[in-house]
């Protein structure tokens, strides 16, 4: 039986492959790594099985694109975490050591040392939500760390004011970390 999705890692890409996705289709999303913590969407390539070279607009209706892409970032964090040990050896610059469920211990808690590392756990914290939601991330930073909705809008603001996150790239959504919040993140 073959498999449903297969992932193939290389120090500058990592590929997440769907088969039969849509009938007698393989579809390949490949990301690049940004940094330490991010991943880019660079292409989605679907590769016919058969003769047969047509595809209808119904099959393409199947592909959620977001939900797919969604779902590949987690497939590759999942099996990133089966075997750290063998991706370590690739040096891949994409090599998420923080989780979410990290993060907002260290935030509720209170253990960042100050302002600046607090704005950077928070900006990372407001990337993998915005990944994993996609919409009303407010309302689910909101629950995670225990603060108020209209605070989270606030603290997302001054993240973007104060240099912590930037504007993002086409096929990110949320933002992308400055150098100056990946500086704080890789010292923790």
């Amino acid at each position: 039986m073959k498999k449903k999705t297969d992932i193939r890692f290389s120090k500058d890409t990592i590929i997440v492959t769907h088969h039969n996705l849509v009938p007698n289709h393989d579809v390949k999303i490949e990301f690049e790594p940004l940094n330490k913590y991010q991943l880019l969407c660079r292409n989605i390539i679907i590769e016919n099985n058969t003769d047969n070279q047509s595809i209808n607009s119904t099959d393409f209706r199947k592909i959620n694109i977001y939900n797919l892409v969604k779902k590949s970032i987690q497939f590759v964090d999942k099996n990133i975490k089966l075997d750290k040990k063998s991706y370590d050896k690739l040096k891949s610059k994409y090599n998420p050591d923080l989780n979410k469920n990290k993060i907002s211990k260290i935030i509720n808690n209170k253990l960042y040392k100050n302002r600046d590392e607090f704005f950077a756990l928070y900006s990372l914290l407001y990337i993998y939500s915005v990944r994993d939601f996609g919409d009303n991330i407010s309302a689910k930073l909101s629950s995670t760390i225990k603060y108020k909705e209209n605070y989270i809008k606030n603290l997302t603001k001054d993240a973007f004011k104060k240099g912590f996150l930037t504007n993002s790239k086409k096929g990110l959504a949320g933002g992308l970390l400055t150098k100056k919040s990946l500086k704080i993140l890789n010292s923790l």
